[in-house]
């Protein structure tokens, strides 16, 4: 086989690799070989970026080949601030070499037979490498123009490989997600407390979304009262019941904040020291600190407004903090937030109706209560001027007059049995409550 044969072969089987492997790890491990196997390299390592750590991430082996044992290298960690080649490569974004004893990737050059040559081709990524994949070869051979071209092709393959890995990862997270928020839905309208459904949206943020926090502050009259809170214990009792003036939310909900039906606020954007609701604002602990656009900062806050009907009127303020991955929400996760705030609308509009409702049962049942009690004294007296009437002066109403009296009896008894009934349905609404 011809060196062009070769390359094209190696190519060809790289690419094949990445379109039959399900598993991002076997597909690394396949690639690894074929560059070893069909190139004739000595060692082949791939290594991925991974910046979720809070002392500024790490480009961590996940695939090897060739001289030594997988385990020795496979789960390599290089910290992304170092000077070693293979993190240079990921940061600068090119290609390099390596050939000892100069400069290099130290801990790699441990591990690997001296004399021999590191060659570093960067994973591209959508604003910057993802990884990299390195090899290693003896002095007598060299790197050709076709060695760079085939490793480069992999590079991409394997770009390509993480991408669709992400997006499969997206979309079963955007299903579990929308699984949870239909959950959470469904036992919201088995709510009719107005508590139970503040906590139950709160706890359903956090357990579907992947926050650490999450505030509902629901609106009385010109303010606003955080009505639950789903978070840690100095968050709820440092939040729970705080009341905050209309005017300082609405000092915050500017147009230039807006994403979606949202509000994102960035660090940098306010200054909280010169607005009125920056002295009532939770700060809160992250376990990591990352920099970046796409990493949430302390500072940051995400508010979703709750409407009511088609007036969009406007009832609560959902409030997140604090996300796992540490990440930034992206518009998917904003739009699921939404959703559970405007199912929370729904469902805080039917616990107040109820609450009304049986409010005003209640006060119906004490009116009738009231009246029926306060009917039987008048019937009583009528009664018993009837029966006066017919025992002093039965002689002188004669008979029809008589009938009349007893008919204003009868009636009346009638009657007293009629409150007897009210009263008594009255008194089992009340033991029932």
């Amino acid at each position: 086989m011809s060196a062009a044969e070769r390359y094209l072969t190696a190519l060809s089987e790289v690419i094949a690799e990445a379109n039959r492997q399900d598993d991002l790890d076997d597909v690394l491990d396949g690639v690894a070989r074929i560059f070893v196997k069909r190139l004739g390299f000595g060692f082949c390592w791939i290594g991925l970026v991974d910046s979720s750590a809070s002392d500024g991430g790490y480009l961590v082996g996940r695939a090897s080949a060739g001289l030594l044992p997988p385990e020795r290298v496979s789960h390599l960690h290089l910290p992304l601030d170092s000077q070693e080649a293979a993190v240079r490569a990921v940061r600068e974004n090119r290609s390099l070499t390596v050939f000892p004893p100069g400069e290099g990737n130290r801990e790699m050059l441990d591990l690997l037979a001296t004399g021999m040559t590191q060659a570093y081709v960067p994973i591209p990524g959508p604003r910057s490498a993802q990884g990299v994949i390195g090899v290693a070869y003896s002095r007598e051979r060299s790197m050709t123009d076709a060695d760079w071209l085939v490793l480069r092709g992999g590079a991409q393959q394997v770009s390509l490989v993480l991408k669709y890995t992400r997006l499969l990862d997206r979309a079963h997270r955007d299903t579990t997600r929308w699984a949870g928020v239909a959950a959470v839905s469904e036992r919201l309208h088995g709510c009719l407390s107005l508590s139970d459904v503040l906590n139950a949206v709160a706890q359903g943020v956090v357990d579907v979304l992947g926050f650490r926090l999450a505030a509902i502050n629901v609106r009385e009259g010109n303010e606003y009262r955080v009505a639950a809170v789903a978070g840690s214990p100095d968050a709820r009792k440092s939040l729970l019941g705080m009341r905050v003036p209309y005017a300082e939310f609405a000092e915050i909900l500017r147009p230039e904040f807006r994403v979606s039906n949202s509000y994102l606020i960035r660090h940098g954007q306010v200054d909280w020291s010169k607005v009125s609701i920056g002295a009532r604002i939770y700060h809160s602990r992250l376990e990591h600190d990352l920099n970046g656009p796409e990493y949430w900062h302390p500072d940051d806050m995400l508010l979703v407004p709750m409407y009511r009907g088609k007036e969009h009127e406007l009832i609560g303020i959902l409030s997140v903090d604090e996300p796992v991955d540490g990440l930034l929400p992206n518009i998917n996760t904003i739009r699921v937030l939404e959703t559970f705030a405007n199912q929370a609308a729904v469902a805080i509009s039917n616990a107040q109706l109820f609450g009304e409702l049986e409010t005003r049962n209640q006060e119906l049942a004490e009116f009738a209560y009231s009246v029926t009690h306060d009917l039987k004294t008048p019937l009583t007296t009528v009664r018993g001027y009837a029966e006066a009437l017919s025992m002093l002066y039965g002689d002188q109403l004669g008979p029809e007059g008589q009938s009349y009296a007893q008919k204003i009896q009868d009636g009346v008894d009638r009657m007293a049995v009629f409150i007897d009934d009210l009263l008594m349905l009255t008194r089992a609404t009340r033991l029932s409550e």
